[in-house]
């Protein structure tokens, strides 16, 4: 099997340690179950997922998230992870009852900063945000590794709303799909219970519909 893989920590890190990880990996159980041998190729997304689109890979590895535009072209498979987005405080510290005014340390040039330059926090660029003394703007999963809280004043849940829009649109036109096909059927259905079928005429021994003009 031709297997990619893509560094993308902390979901994949190709350091001479996760490469002897790997072999522990679900593609690795995989491989052994239907009794093949892996060649890992590295690369990057782009490369990978091309390559993976005209049969020259079997399978990518590398931290994809559920909204990748690659879905298109492969297969995913479920999410093995869900993480939310949100400002924490250092355990011990009293957290606000709102982001308003509050400098907030955010990863310089990330997605969260722009989300975050949304609010009325004060946005504070910085290169590690486990560096920052103060409130920071990260996902979830680093809140032990940090050492702070979750301060509840930021649903940044919010900026999956694209998503929720689409599926609320979906069930909409669906529903709608659904009252026209059963206004159509019955409307047919009452249509040929009040008219009676068009009968036969033979003037002269010539077939003709009744009520249907020469």
């Amino acid at each position: 099997m031709h297997e990619g893989v893509k560094d993308n920590p902390p979901w994949v890190e190709l350091d001479e340690l996760d490469l002897e990880a790997r072999r522990y990996a679900l593609a690795e159980r995989f491989a052994a179950g239907i009794e093949a041998e892996i060649e890992w190729i590295e690369g990057s997304e782009e490369e990978l997922f091309a390559a993976l689109e005209v049969h020259e890979l079997d399978l990518v590895v590398g931290g994809i998230t559920s909204v990748s535009p690659w879905a298109s072209v492969a297969a995913l498979t479920h999410p093995y992870l869900t993480t939310a987005s949100l400002v924490a405080v250092p355990e011990g510290r009293e957290p606000p009852d709102d982001i308003a005014g509050l400098e907030v340390g955010v990863e310089s040039s990330s997605e969260l900063e722009g989300l975050l330059r949304k609010t009325d926090a004060r946005v504070i660029e910085v290169e590690d945000v486990a560096a920052h003394e103060g409130a920071v703007a990260i996902d979830n999963y680093l809140l032990d590794d940090l050492d702070v809280v979750d301060t509840g004043a930021l649903p940044f849940g919010y900026h999956r709303a694209v998503n929720v829009g689409y599926l609320c649109a979906s069930l909409a036109l669906f529903v709608m799909g659904l009252f026209i096909l059963d206004d159509s059927v019955m409307k047919f259905i009452s249509f040929e219970h009040a008219h009676a079928p068009i009968g036969l005429v033979q003037p002269w021994g010539r077939a003709t519909l009744a009520g249907v003009g020469s």
